[in-house]
């Protein structure tokens, strides 16, 4: 019976945090300035939402970038 009730509870507590936790933020695609083929890797996201990474030019050479939020 404690389990159907802590089950009952953690489905409630799913179905009510879930719309909040979508509206947390968004996915946003892009890609560096000069970025060729090999496509723009970010490695990290500041807590005020900055992005930093690398990316590959069309001559196989790397270079950082940083992405304002």
């Amino acid at each position: 019976m404690k389990r159907i009730i802590f089950l009952t509870f953690v489905v409630f507590v799913w179905l009510v945090s879930a719309p909040w936790l979508h509206a947390q933020g968004e996915i946003v695609s892009f890609d560096a300035p000069g970025a060729g083929t090999g496509g723009t890797n970010p490695f990290s996201i500041s807590p005020s939402g900055e992005a930093m990474g690398s990316y590959l030019d069309s001559n196989f050479v790397f270079h950082g970038f940083v992405r304002e939020p």
